[in-house]
């Protein structure tokens, strides 16, 4: 297929899938008002499907502050919400104490830079930035998603704040600079910087998610600092990961950063199909002038049944979205060691389970993702009726091209 054809035929696919997206955005927003616990301004952590019935479990201070993320961004694309941003995001600043992660400091600080820059000096005397580094364990071992965050946090918060941006002096390089060392030249991140045997599964290797922030965070500092390498490693990364894409779509889980190979491929989460990985490759693209589109509705239409179990993974009657396919015993470090002994083991079909429950963030990300396919002139108003389909009323086509 020439250029011409291919890109006539990507379009004719987005142009289904910006239709179709619009049932995912309404889901996401009634699905997180069902989710939401006023009284503690958090979301809950999980929403499972058992024997037929909802149930809702834990609580997440870092799934909250990615659907602040995405509800601003669909506030700002002219949705009606039902939530108070301004009064969740004071609260976690008021109790920034609870936060024990330097990744969910940099999702704060994101929200405060997009939703209210003026309490971006709030967050100044309660936490010392000149020692965050070695504050958090997680800023410890150098985990490559968390430090992502944070970078993405710095530089939006600098954007927006000059006081932030004099207090915090050089540390968005030194975050880069981290988050570089992690990055093993073959077009894939490690999961952390910690080396070893004991270490060995989560350093070397790097899930999806260790890929996406990262290639989102590099192209927000090559563009802010004017720095060509941070572009270079953020495309490298995104090349590779779009070289890996599996037949039906696929976002492989796990790399091996010194090879830049995939380790294990099983599982294969929701999340990453119709969100996190537009919400990269979309930046990266815009940065490079490469359109990534085929890729980004591949990868969505493995959710709507073309994948390994010919099934949909939306339940729009139960305002869910399943959250990945995997083998019935996942042994994540046997399937890593065979596949660097070039023996990789892939499950088969009947072994394959598709696990009924959906984490709150994923919400949160599609509609970061994919609300600007919304008109500011055709709001969606308060909440949808829980939607039936006589054919199949729990599996109904999302992503089709044939609309």
């Amino acid at each position: 297929m020439n250029n011409t054809a291919l890109s006539k035929s990507v379009d004719a696919l987005g142009n289904s899938f910006s239709n179709n997206v619009r049932t995912l955005v309404q889901l996401s927003l009634d699905a997180l008002n069902e989710m939401y616990i006023p009284e503690k301004k958090v979301f809950y952590e999980k929403k499972k499907l058992i024997d037929g019935k909802i149930v809702y479990t834990g609580e997440s201070i870092r799934y909250t502050l990615i659907n602040l993320l995405g509800l601003h961004k669909a506030l700002q694309y002219g949705l009606t919400i039902d939530f108070e941003l301004n009064e969740i995001l004071d609260y976690h600043i008021e109790n920034i104490q609870k936060i024990k992660s330097i990744g969910d400091i940099g999702l704060l600080l994101w929200n405060c830079s997009r939703i209210a820059p003026e309490k971006i000096t709030k967050i100044l005397p309660k936490i010392n930035f000149a020692s965050i580094l070695t504050d958090y364990p997680d800023a410890q071992k150098g985990f490559t998603n968390e430090l992502a965050w944070l970078l993405i946090g710095l530089i939006s918060a600098s954007t927006f704040n000059s006081s932030f941006t004099s207090v915090i002096n050089k540390l968005p390089h030194e975050v880069y600079k981290i988050l570089r060392n992690n990055y093993g030249g073959h077009g894939i991140f490690s999961h952390s910087t910690i080396r070893g045997l004991k270490t060995f599964s989560r350093s070397r290797v790097g899930s999806f998610a260790d890929q996406i922030y990262p290639i989102y965070a590099f192209t927000m500092y090559s563009k802010s600092f004017q720095n060509e390498e941070a572009l270079m490693v953020a495309k490298e990364c995104g090349e590779t990961i779009v070289k890996h894409q599996g037949e039906q779509g696929q976002w492989w889980w796990h790399y091996d950063s010194l090879t830049g190979k995939i380790l294990s491929k099983y599982p294969v989460y929701s999340v990453h199909q119709d969100s996190m990985a537009k919400l990269a490759l979309s930046m990266l693209g815009k940065a490079i002038n490469r359109n990534f589109s085929e890729e980004i509705l591949k990868g969505a239409r493995w959710m709507d049944g073309d994948n390994s179990m010919n099934k949909t993974m939306f339940d729009l009657e139960n305002r869910m979205i399943y959250r990945r396919i995997s083998p019935l015993k996942v042994n994540r470090i046997s399937n890593i060691i065979f596949s660097l002994l070039g023996k990789e083991k892939l499950p088969k079909k009947n072994s394959l389970r598709t696990l009924y429950e959906t984490w709150s963030y994923h919400y949160g990300w599609i509609l970061f993702a994919h609300s600007n396919v919304m008109k500011k002139n055709n709001k969606i108003e308060g909440k949808s009726k829980k939607t039936s389909n006589k054919e199949d009323k729990h599996n109904p086509t999302i992503f089709s091209i044939n609309d």
